[in-house]
């Protein structure tokens, strides 16, 4: 039973899978930004000059 104690403490101190979610974390948060912001540019770009072209046609 006290081999499963120290297991179970070594795996609540190892923190080596810890940085791999932060990272993931980090990429995951970049890559909604960057959509979000690829939307809003593509909206405003559709309305500014897609709109006038689709009404003289």
């Amino acid at each position: 039973m006290s081999r499963v104690i120290a297991k179970l403490k070594a795996y609540r101190l190892d923190e080596r899978g810890a940085t791999s979610i932060e990272y993931g974390m980090i990429g995951l948060f970049v890559s909604i930004l960057i959509v979000v912001g690829v939307t809003s540019i593509g909206t405003k770009i559709q309305s500014k000059w897609i709109g006038p072209l689709a009404g003289n046609l």
